[in-house]
C-alpha cells in the first residue's frame, strides 16, 4: 500500500497542481500550529485542514488516472503504429463487426480507403457487392470459394481461403479474439498473409516438373525396353563385360524411373490430385509384403530384416493400402540403403494405450542423422550433407511423400536418431476411420 502511495507521489510531482495543493496544505498546517500556540484555534480550522487533505488525495487520484489514460493512449498509438507499418494486412473489428482499425496494406488488398472502412459494419450481404466482396470473405471465410483449416478451432485460428472474384487471391487468415477483462466486451484482430504469388510460383514449378517428368518417361521406357532385350540376349549373345555394363545400365534406368515417379507423386500432392482409395486393410500383410520385396536388396548389402511379432491382435482398419505400402517401402528401403554392412533393420507394431491408434517403428543400425538435420528430413528435396558424400542417388522426395500419406490418414510421423548408432522412424495410424481428415475421406469404400 505504501509503495503504491509513493509511486503516485512520484507521478504527481510532475504536475503543477500537485505543488499548488501541497503548498496550500503546508500554509494551512503552519497557520493551524500558530493558532494552536496562541490558543486561538477553532473547529472550522480543522474542517478546513480536512478539506485540504481530502482535496490533496482526490488530486492524487485524478493525476494517477490522467497518467494511466495517457499511458494507455501512448501504448495504443504505438500498437497502431506497428500494425500500420506491417507488410501483412491487418483489420480489427468489435463484437458487432464494426471496423476499428485497418492498415495501409489492407487498404491496398481490398482497394478500399480507411475512411470508407473504419466505423462501418461488415455484413455477409457485402459479398454481393463486387467492391466489398473481398472484405466480406475475409471477415466471413465460409463465403470464400475454397476454405482449408490450418489449425483447430482455437484462439488464434488459422485458415487458408481461395478467392476467384473480383480477382484470384490465396489468403492465410490468422484470427485472434481479444477480450476486455473489465467489461467482458471483445473484438477481433485479423492478420492476412497474401500467399497468391507464392502459390503461383509453386504451381509453375510443379507444372514444369510434371511436364518434364512426363516428357522423360516416354523415351526412358523405350530405352529401358531396349536394354532389357539386350541383357536377356534376345538379339544374340553378349560377352561378360557387355552383360555387366547392360545390367549396370538397367539398374541406373530403373533408379531414374523411380525418380520420375517420385517427381510425379510430389506434383500430384501439391495439386491435391494424389487420390486416395480407402478400404479395410491389414497392416501386418503390408509389412510382410514390403519386407519380401526388399529381401534381395537387403541380401546384397548383407542386412538382416527382422519383423518382431506383435504382442497384441492387430486389428484391420480403414486405409489406402497402396499408399501405406509406399510408406513402409520407403522407410524399409531407406533403412537398408543407409545401413552398415551386416547391419539390421527391425520393424515393430505397438498399440497406443488408451487411444485408437497403432504405432509402426522401422529402426536400423546405420549411419544415423545429425541432430541439427532431424527437423529437415521430411522437407521436399532435402538430403543430408553427410549422406550425399556416400549415397549420391536419390532426390530427397521419399520422406516428403511418406509424411504426406501418413498425415492424410490422420496419423503422424517422427524420427529419432543417434549418429553412427542408427535411426528409428515412427509413424502412427488411426484404427478409427473418423480420424481421417474430411478432405481426403470422401473416397471411403467401407
Amino acid at each position: 500500500m505504501l509503495k503504491k502511495f509513493i509511486h503516485k507521489i512520484k507521478i504527481a510531482r510532475h504536475f503543477w497542481s500537485f505543488w499548488a495543493m501541497l503548498i496550500m496544505g503546508l500554509v494551512l498546517i503552519s497557520l493551524l500550529l500558530i493558532k494552536y500556540w496562541l490558543n486561538k484555534i477553532y473547529i472550522y480550522d480543522f474542517v478546513l485542514v480536512l478539506i485540504v487533505l481530502v482535496g490533496f488525495f482526490v488530486l492524487l487520484f485524478l493525476i494517477d488516472t490522467i497518467s494511466r489514460v495517457s499511458r494507455i493512449e501512448l501504448e495504443k498509438s504505438q500498437v497502431e503504429g506497428m500494425l500500420k507499418s506491417m507488410n501483412d494486412s491487418i483489420i480489427a473489428y468489435d463484437e458487432s463487426f464494426k471496423i476499428t482499425l485497418v492498415n495501409d496494406s489492407f487498404e491496398r488488398l481490398c482497394g478500399i480507403s480507411e475512411k470508407e472502412l473504419v466505423g462501418n459494419k461488415i455484413t455477409p450481404e457485402l459479398n454481393n457487392t463486387l467492391k466489398y466482396s473481398i472484405l466480406a470473405k475475409i471477415a466471413f471465410p465460409s463465403l470464400a470459394s475454397e476454405l482449408t483449416r490450418l489449425s483447430p478451432e482455437t484462439n488464434p485460428s488459422k485458415v487458408l481461403i481461395k478467392i476467384f472474384k473480383p480477382r484470384e487471391l490465396i489468403l492465410e487468415l490468422i484470427t485472434s479474439r481479444v477480450e476486455n477483462k473489465y467489461d467482458h466486451s471483445f473484438g477481433f484482430v485479423k492478420i492476412i498473409k497474401d500467399r497468391t504469388r507464392e502459390e503461383q510460383l509453386m504451381r509453375s514449378k510443379s507444372d514444369f516438373i510434371t511436364v518434364a517428368a512426363h516428357q522423360l518417361r516416354t523415351p526412358l521406357t523405350g530405352i529401358t525396353w531396349g536394354v532389357e532385350v539386350l541383357a536377356k540376349k534376345e538379339l544374340g549373345e553378349v560377352n561378360e563385360n557387355q552383360e555387366k555394363i547392360l545390367n549396370q545400365s538397367l539398374s541406373a534406368l530403373k533408379e531414374m524411373s523411380k525418380t520420375i515417379d517420385e517427381l510425379l507423386k510430389a506434383s500430384s500432392i501439391e495439386e491435391g490430385k494424389f487420390g486416395y482409395q480407402f478400404e479395410m486393410g491389414d497392416i501386418v500383410d503390408i509389412i510382410n509384403n514390403s519386407l519380401s520385396g526388399c529381401l534381395i536388396k537387403a541380401q546384397e548389402k548383407k542386412v538382416k530384416l527382422v519383423f518382431y511379432p506383435p504382442e497384441f491382435k492387430v486389428p484391420k482398419f480403414v486405409m489406402d493400402k497402396e499408399k501405406i505400402k509406399i510408406v513402409v517401402d520407403n522407410l524399409i528401403g531407406n533403412a537398408i540403403k543407409y545401413n552398415v554392412l551386416n547391419g539390421e533393420v527391425g520393424v515393430k507394431i505397438e498399440p497406443i494405450k488408451g487411444k485408437p491408434f497403432i504405432k509402426i517403428s522401422v529402426s536400423d543400425t546405420g549411419i544415423g542423422i545429425n541432430q541439427k538435420e532431424l527437423e529437415n528430413v521430411f522437407e521436399k528435396f532435402y538430403r543430408s550433407p553427410s549422406v550425399l558424400k556416400s549415397h549420391t542417388s536419390g532426390i530427397g522426395l521419399g520422406l516428403y511423400i511418406t509424411k504426406n500419406i501418413v498425415k492424410n490418414h490422420g496419423g503422424d510421423i517422427w524420427v529419432e536418431s543417434i549418429e553412427k548408432r542408427g535411426t528409428t522412424f515412427n509413424f502412427v495410424l488411426p484404427t478409427d476411420q473418423s480420424y481421417i481428415p474430411p478432405q481426403v475421406s470422401g473416397n471411403l469404400k467401407v
